[in-house]
């Protein structure tokens, strides 16, 4: 498996350092998302409790995935019309 984005859960004192977390990652380089640096962090509090909530989840990993569709998005999650 050659995944070309990492999505890792953070929140409570979690919170994603890449910085720190780079180093232990570039042994995988040949990985596509380690070798572009396509990490996307969601809440844990959304995104490791079953129900429906995780719907905000998938949200924030397609905001993070497709920035330039972010104000879709957010019109598809408020219910409005486009």
């Amino acid at each position: 498996m050659s995944p070309d984005v990492l999505v890792f859960s953070s929140g409570m004192g979690n919170e994603l350092d890449m910085e720190n977390q780079l180093p232990f990652w570039k042994r995988w380089k040949n990985i596509p998302a380690v070798r572009d640096q396509r990490f996307v962090e969601v809440n844990h509090d959304i995104i490791n409790r079953p129900g429906p909530r995780v719907v905000q989840a998938l949200a924030s990993i397609a905001q993070q995935l497709h920035p330039e569709k972010a104000e879709a998005i957010q019109r598809i999650m408020k219910n409005e019309k486009p």
